[in-house]
């Protein structure tokens, strides 16, 4: 899932556990991209190093985890997360959702 998305489907009300699927299913969705990717750079570098970034590379769920730490540190809870970072008050987020979950 690209990172624009996980706050509209925050927005939408999608449970973290179900967004954190969906970003995981990105690898999934990616895998002919980052085979491509990895058979571009495999002659280029040593397989250490190539193992080492595609660790780095795919999405982890760890990743996502950190970055709802870091949302729940600096603004409590999600919903004022949106609402300072996109402007996403209570009632535009129940405007949002009457429009696209109807």
């Amino acid at each position: 899932m690209y990172a624009g998305v996980k706050p509209f489907l925050l927005t939408l009300g999608v449970e973290w556990e179900v967004v954190l699927e969906d970003y995981l299913y990105s690898n999934v969705t990616l895998e002919k991209y980052h085979n491509d990717i990895f058979d571009k750079i495999a002659d280029k570098v040593s397989a250490e190093y190539l193992e080492a970034f595609k660790v780095q590379f795919l999405l982890q769920e760890r990743y996502l985890n950190m970055a709802l730490q870091n949302i729940l540190t600096n603004y409590e809870d999600i919903e004022t997360f949106l609402a300072k970072e996109y402007e996403i008050t209570e009632e535009v987020r129940k405007e949002i959702q009457d429009f696209c979950l109807e």
